[in-house]
């Protein structure tokens, strides 16, 4: 590990959905784990005590390997619309599908590779995915949109709330 340099994505950042850094390695030691390293639309699980929580990776992540506890899923886009597969993984039937077969003894597992690839998954053919995923994409947009707003309106809330028991008191 070094103080800068190529992030290690943890199980934080699959169960927060955030991208502060705790860990780092050099380029060098990246080249060698490559087959460790996340790429845009890649799906990134915590299959280790917390189990089953997903981010995804997006456009302006930063490159940077897993560690032991998540695992990386990557769909083909030319079969799945990876919206439509993040819907289906975080809704609870298919998080429970996820998780269904996990196991282990004192820290519990998420299943092997293999048998989460085997999720059997009802698909549309891909122009009805895209649609879905252009409605998907408009919704969280905006859900988003409110959300900041929401924020901004605590925020002032507390500011104004703050002044008035200053002024008052």
């Amino acid at each position: 590990m070094v103080e800068l340099g190529v992030p290690v994505y943890e199980q934080q950042h699959a169960i927060y959905n955030h991208r502060e850094f705790r860990y780092f390695i050099t380029e060098e030691k990246y080249k060698s784990l490559k087959r460790f390293a996340v790429k845009k639309d890649d799906f990134v699980i915590s299959c280790s005590g917390t189990l089953g929580k997903v981010t995804v990776i997006k456009e302006d992540d930063p490159i940077g390997i897993i560690n032991q506890a998540l695992l990386i899923l990557r769909v083909d886009p030319n079969k799945l619309a990876p919206i439509c597969f993040k819907y289906f993984i975080t809704s609870k039937e298919g998080n429970a599908k996820l998780i269904a077969d996990a196991g282990g003894s004192a820290q519990v597992n998420i299943a092997k590779r293999e048998e989460v690839e085997s999720i059997p998954i009802v698909i549309p053919d891909l122009k009805q995915q895209n649609i879905v995923s252009k409605l998907l994409s408009t919704c969280d947009y905006y859900i988003n949109i409110k959300l900041k707003e929401n924020d901004l309106l605590e925020k002032s809330k507390e500011i104004f709330l703050t002044k008035v028991t200053t002024v008052g008191g």
